[in-house]
């Protein structure tokens, strides 16, 4: 009887030292019980955390509104810079002294640098392959100024295309160089089409046209340059439209520069380099055509008076033409 006893007793102390191992281990892995309210009811629980609210929209910053009124305020000036002109033939009835190599290069760097804008700002294919080659945070080059501006510009342009045709023009016609040109640039476009949209590479394609642009905006001016020069005279170029021209390029390229300093980087600069060569190229040679205009004026030379044709019904066409020529602006410089 002594030995089971001993031996019970041994086994009660192994289950006693069993259990109490069972409440450690269970204590250890669930969380503590919560007590109860006063009034016996469910355990008193901690109020949910509110969610934190979304941060506030990123503010413009200092540069947010000049941007903005600089690229509204060179979309005016070169909107504008495109109407002296446009009146001024239609106040003459005639082109005589505007170039029309000029024009037809002018109307293809219109068309270019409209499809290049219109594409980058509203093709979402276009934006994605865009900010895959520049980073995903780089902000899209081209804004809404420039889209009205490149619309009303070929919409300007082409009025100016049917001037040319309707109106009297000296015998002057766009001459085999400009033609080739201008033929080069639709085969280009051709050529670049068959290369790249079969394979998807829309940027490449649309980064043409900016090329386009940025080249015929290099030599565009060149034919009036030499008209302006052969005939010492500006008669037929209108100062206005050199003006106005020259304010819209000079705030073109300040609002690239305010738009870097508000983003923090140059991403603007070399992601659109049409728009810059555009301001700096016509800067160039809006001083040069204002030159011009110092030196030579703008009174018709005797071949203008010879090709300008213009005869009103009832009037004297020499007398008519008198008044007209009267009115223009003699040189600031005297004649070498």
């Amino acid at each position: 009887p002594r030995q089971r006893a001993e031996r019970r007793a041994s086994e009660d102390g192994r289950t006693r030292a069993s259990e109490r191992n069972l409440r450690a281990a269970q204590q250890s892995v669930l969380p503590p019980a919560r007590p109860l309210s006063p009034g016996g009811g469910a355990p008193h629980q901690k109020p949910a955390r509110m969610a934190a609210p979304p941060p506030p929209p990123a503010a413009p910053g200092l540069y947010g509104p000049w941007v903005a009124a600089t690229g509204w305020g060179y979309f005016t000036l070169w909107s504008a810079s495109f109407w002296p002109q446009t009146v001024y033939n239609a106040q003459r009835r005639s082109v005589v002294g505007f170039s029309a190599d000029f024009l037809a290069f002018n109307l293809i760097k219109h068309a270019s640098y409209a499809a290049y804008n219109f594409a980058l700002f509203w093709s979402v294919a276009v934006q994605r392959q865009y900010r895959d080659a520049h980073g995903q945070d780089a902000p899209i080059p081209v804004t809404g100024a420039d889209v009205a501006y490149s619309a009303h510009a070929v919409v300007v342009t082409s009025a100016q295309v049917v001037q040319y045709l309707a109106y009297e023009r000296g015998g002057q016609k766009p001459n085999r160089v400009t033609m080739a040109l201008v033929v080069g640039a639709l085969l280009a476009s051709a050529v670049a089409a068959a290369c790249t949209l079969p394979e998807g590479r829309v940027l490449r394609f649309v980064t043409v046209f900016s090329y386009l642009q940025l080249a015929f905006t290099t030599f565009k001016y060149f034919p009036q340059m030499i008209y302006n020069f052969r005939r010492k005279t500006c008669y037929g170029w209108s100062l206005g439209m050199v003006s106005l021209d020259l304010g819209g390029s000079m705030l073109s390229f300040l609002q690239m520069v305010l738009q870097s300093l508000q983003d923090k980087t140059t991403t603007n600069f070399s992601g659109d380099p049409t728009k810059v060569g555009l301001s700096v190229l016509s800067v160039i040679y809006d001083l040069i055509f204002i030159g011009q205009y110092i030196a030579y004026g703008s009174k018709p030379s005797e071949a203008d008076r010879k090709a300008e044709v213009h005869t009103p019904e009832g009037g004297d066409g020499e007398q008519e033409g008198a008044r007209t020529h009267a009115t223009e602006r003699q040189p600031l410089l005297p004649p070498a």
